[in-house]
Formats: C-alpha cells, structure tokens, sequence
C-alpha cells in the first residue's frame, strides 16, 4: 500500500492477528485549519435556506436605510383606549378661583390600524402615543366648550408596536404636534376631544392626521376638578 502524504497507516499485527491497514488523515498545522473550514462550510450548506434569505434581507434592509425606517401610506386607526391624566383637574367656572393652565398627559393605545397604498407589509397593526400638552385653562366649559390652542404645541411621538413592518423592520414612530383641540361634554352621553388636521413628521408624514379621543365621563367637578378622563373610544385618520 502507498501512504499518502499527510496520512498515517494504521494496520499492524496484534494479538488478535493481521489487521488491514487503515489509512487515517494527520492533521497538523494548517490542516487543523482546512478542517475546521471544512466544518463551518458544511454547516453552513445544512442551514434551511429560507434562514439564509431572510437573514441576508434584514441584514440589506438595515445597511441600507442607515437606521428607522419611514412608513408610508395612508393610515387609519379604529380603536382607542387610554387615559388622559389633568393636573390641575379640570373644573367649573363656578368655583370662584382663578384659572390656570393645566396639563394633559396622554397614555393612550392604537389598535385595529391599517394602511394603504404605502411600504407596510403588515395588514393591521396597533400603537402607543405617550406624552403631554398644555390646555390654557382648568375650566372645563373652555376646554370641554369648543376649539381651544393648545399652548406651545408640543409633538407626541406615536410609536408602533412590533407587529407594524416594513419589509424586517418597524417603523419609526410618527410624531404628532397638537396644535389645537375641540372638547365637548354631553350629559348621558360622555366627552370627546377631537383634532383636526393636525401636521406629523416621520411615518405617515405625508398627510395630516385627524382623530377623536371619547370618554363616557358626563360631568365636571366644581372643586377639586376632574382629574383623569377615561378614554373608551375613538379613532385615528388620515383624511
């Protein structure tokens, strides 16, 4: 038998008598090297090549936006549950105390979202919007009495949850600026806060954004005011 190089022979006699001789590759040096390239490329070739795509197109898909990726299209959004926190708590006029400004903290959630016409791969989704504006008054027959400018506008980042996509990644979030709002109480029927028109920046910043916030709270304290407002309902547009 000729050995081959880089090979060792085996066989021999023992006590059990002749044994044929096996010829087994030495791994030495470089070889160690060559094996351990031989391992990873046959692992490799094991992998499901669906993994392999989907791996490769994330990896693209972030390379190639550089960070957050905009959502594009039409969006609207048909539920609406939170809570808007005042402080002060919003009053009556009646309470022969002077009015001051009051803050508005907004922890709402969006659900049963869609969008069209735009880069979403995903057909309903859903949303957060956390953040504070300024009423400029604690009176509720202001606040709840019509359209009232909002001081300092403040952007309210609506951020969305994982199962909005485009392409392997979630959008960024769209950044709402309250300018102005129009409240309205009805006894036996509740209270609404609804926007209009109203600019946004990141996704969804093509059109303008719309939406009403509702509550089944019907009546407003004349001292200590009302201090939260349940929100129940309501909706998110892009008309």
């Amino acid at each position: 038998m000729v050995r081959l190089k880089g090979w060792r022979d085996q066989g021999g006699c023992s006590d059990e008598g002749f044994r044929q001789p096996q010829l087994r590759p030495e791994f030495k040096g470089e070889n160690v090297e060559m094996r351990h390239k031989l391992v990873m490329v046959v692992l490799a070739a094991a992998l499901p090549v669906g993994m392999l795509l989907a791996t490769e197109t994330m990896a693209s898909a972030q390379k190639a936006s550089g960070g957050p990726v905009n959502a594009t299209g039409t969006l609207a959004c048909s539920k609406v549950a939170g809570n808007i926190k005042l402080s002060p708590g919003w009053r009556t006029s009646a309470s022969n105390t002077i009015s001051s400004p009051s803050t508005a903290t907004f922890r709402v959630a969006y659900s049963g979202c869609t969008a069209t016409g735009g880069n979403m791969t995903t057909k309903v989704f859903g949303a957060h919007l956390r953040g504070s504006v300024i009423f400029p008054t604690d009176y509720c027959s202001t606040n709840l009495g019509g359209t009232v400018a909002l001081q300092h506008g403040t952007a309210l980042p609506i951020t969305w949850n994982s199962q909005a996509r485009v392409g392997p990644v979630t959008p960024s979030p769209t950044d709402l600026t309250l300018a102005s709002v129009t409240g309205a109480i009805t006894a036996g029927s509740g209270v609404t806060l609804t926007f209009s028109h109203q600019a946004v920046t990141g996704s969804f910043s093509a059109k303008t954004l719309s939406g009403q916030f509702q509550s089944g709270l019907d009546i407003c304290s004349p001292n200590v005011g009302i201090k939260n407002i349940p929100v129940t309902g309501g909706y998110l547009t892009q008309p």
